[in-house]
């Protein structure tokens, strides 16, 4: 659906340019960054990223069996035998930050928590970005759920299916379209998730809804998007959709933009509360699920999550998780790299080389499972290289370091 609006009469390419010169705005560009900081330091912890790399092992060991091998091979299979793997150092405000690359990604925002941590965190500033330049351009944005009625019984498939073709079938028709002309629309985002709980699979849309026009005509306008919504569902699914389950929350400030936009991280949920506190709070996420399977040690729980989550995994395999209305990101969306797809944005790339690992040096220490302990010395030692070695030597990988590469003595 293009844009649009006309922002209060005025041609919408003028006035969309117009955030560039607004100086007195309560949503500043100092704010905007101080917010898409906090959420890129949140989960930023060396504890956070050691537990996302062993579930997104375990997530690829679960999938493998039913035919997804991209996320097993993530993170540990080398791309290029001749070149290795790199060991990089990035400075950042919190401290120095090492990671490898030359390892082959998956991109998966649904089976992998590392790329799902990274995509998200682009994504949210993508997002908060966009909110603060309508505000900026006079617009106005508020946040609303959307959601289907569903029980324990159906399949997530199922479920999945009705709630997209709820949409799809809500979009088509005079009562949409007229309904944006009344409330001066100008654009959406819409983003895809999915919790299970008492009731079974419970996927729905997160929306953050652009009008041009004020914060009560837009609460209103959100209200009869339900309607419409509500409408849509009941001759899809023959099932009425309660108001209660409705939720619309306005955007007063970029902090208030932050704060919601954090919930949108697939992976961070995993440190901020265990799956038990998500079942009483309305269901677990699905790397909670996850989480769950790894840390079972009853074998009939354990397969219990597993399959869960398999379930989850091939249903939501190759969907979009993140979806702008057409013209929305081109006019109010200045982030760097706003249009590299998913797959781009899970690439290591930034930082100096502190060193590289020969392919067969780096095949043990996958196998032995040293990233994690070998990525701490990076971050920590004064002397990196040559406590690495010596890490390298004490569990039998007899290697040294020529020409800033690691390599195993045989193939000196």
């Amino acid at each position: 659906m293009p844009v649009q609006g006309t922002l209060f009469g005025g041609s919408l390419d003028t006035t969309a340019n117009n955030f560039a010169n607004v100086d007195n705005q309560d949503v500043t560009n100092t704010q905007n960054e101080a917010s898409a900081q906090k959420l890129e330091n949140a989960g930023d912890t060396r504890e956070y990223r050691n537990l996302i790399s062993q579930l997104r092992d375990y997530s690829g060991k679960l999938l493998v069996k039913v035919g997804y091998q991209r996320t097993c091979l993530c993170g540990r299979k080398v791309v290029d035998r001749n070149q290795g793997v790199n060991l990089k150092i990035q400075k950042t405000k919190s401290g120095k930050r090492a990671h490898v690359s030359g390892l082959q990604t998956c991109g998966s925002v649904w089976h992998c928590p590392v790329c799902a941590y990274k995509i998200s965190k682009q994504r949210r500033k993508e997002v908060i970005n966009t909110i603060d330049n309508v505000y900026k351009a006079m617009g106005r944005a508020g946040f609303l759920t959307l959601t289907i009625p569903h029980y324990s019984f159906e399949r997530c498939e199922g479920v999945l299916k009705a709630l997209q073709e709820t949409w799809s079938r809500m979009k088509v028709g005079r009562k949409w379209r007229d309904l944006l002309s009344e409330y001066r629309y100008l654009g959406y985002i819409t983003k895809l998730e999915v919790t299970y709980g008492q009731n079974g699979w419970h996927p729905h849309l997160h929306m953050v809804l652009f009008a041009e026009d004020t914060e009560e005509r837009l609460e209103e306008f959100s209200y009869k998007i339900f309607d419409l919504w509500a409408e849509s569902a009941e001759r899809k699914t023959g099932k009425k959709c309660s108001i209660d389950a409705f939720n619309y929350q306005p955007i007063t400030n970029i902090e208030g933009a932050a704060d919601y936009t954090a919930k949108w991280d697939l992976a961070k949920e995993m440190t901020d509360t265990s799956a038990k506190q998500g079942r009483s709070k309305g269901g677990m996420t699905p790397f909670q699920i996850l989480r769950e399977g790894f840390e079972r040690t009853n074998s009939t729980e354990k397969r219990y999550f597993e399959n869960l989550f398999r379930e989850y995994a091939k249903t939501f395999h190759g969907r979009r998780h993140l979806n702008w209305s057409k013209g929305l990101k081109d006019l109010f969306c200045t982030v760097a790299g706003k249009n590299k797809a998913d797959q781009d944005l899970v690439k290591d790339s930034q930082g100096e080389i502190l060193t590289r690992f020969s392919y067969r040096v780096w095949l043990l220490i996958d196998q032995l499972f040293l990233k994690n302990p070998l990525l701490e010395i990076a971050e920590t030692s004064e002397r990196p290289v040559q406590e690495i070695l010596a890490l390298l030597w004490s569990h039998g990988i007899d290697c040294d370091n020529k020409y800033n590469s690691i390599t195993l003595l045989d193939d000196s």
